[in-house]
């Protein structure tokens, strides 16, 4: 019998290898009882969490603007009786806040019933004596929308009354004076407070 040449041994060796891969892609023979996999698509819940926490937040997003709508046209604010005579209230300032402020500073602000006429006319003379920023009209009641188109500039709202409350304001209208000393509060008619407000112009100045 002639002897495998060197060539025969190669090829028989290389159809070998081949079928050894080809033996190795089959699927393998299952060595027990096989089930369907039935858990979940862990990146099919992910996506379909984002999206309903998105859809959560967009709603949450369109409740606030609506509930901020609603404030900014009928706000909560409090109900205070009219000032006839004039009242003047004054309480220092600690040395702790004094220390640290500039012995210069001044705001002024005039607390006002939106729904009042008169304190309507009050506001628009205060806005010329004591423009922003360092003059505030501050609704206590009313609509602040309202009173933005009526004075054409911007106005802040006492929202449940916590200025008021924590400066003891109990009628209206009320000037208030910040300065680095002392807090100011005068309550008084419209007749009352105006003059006052020309006087302190002057003296500002």
């Amino acid at each position: 019998m002639p002897m495998p040449t060197t060539k025969t041994i190669a090829a028989f060796l290389l159809l070998s290898v081949f079928i050894s891969h080809a033996q190795s892609q089959e699927t393998p023979e299952a060595l027990g009882p096989v089930y369907p996999v039935i858990e979940p698509d862990i990146l099919a819940i992910l996506q379909k969490h984002v999206a309903e926490n998105r859809e959560e937040t967009q709603k949450r997003t369109v409740i606030a603007q609506d509930r901020f709508k609603a404030l900014l046209q009928n706000p909560q604010g409090r109900t205070l009786t009219r000032a006839t005579d004039l009242s003047v209230k004054k309480e220092p300032v600690s040395l702790k806040v004094t220390s640290v402020i500039d012995p210069t500073y001044r705001r002024d602000w005039l607390f006002i019933d939106g729904k009042e006429s008169t304190d309507l006319a009050l506001a628009r003379y205060f806005i010329k004596e004591h423009p922003t920023p360092n003059g505030r009209v501050i609704a206590v009641a009313g609509s602040v929308d309202h009173l933005q188109k009526a004075l054409q500039t911007r106005i802040w709202f006492d929202q449940q009354g916590r200025l008021i409350k924590r400066l003891q304001i109990e009628a209206l209208p009320a000037w208030v004076t910040l300065t680095a000393n002392a807090i100011e509060v005068k309550t008084g008619s419209s007749k009352a407070l105006l003059p006052l407000m020309s006087q302190s112009k002057g003296n500002e100045s």
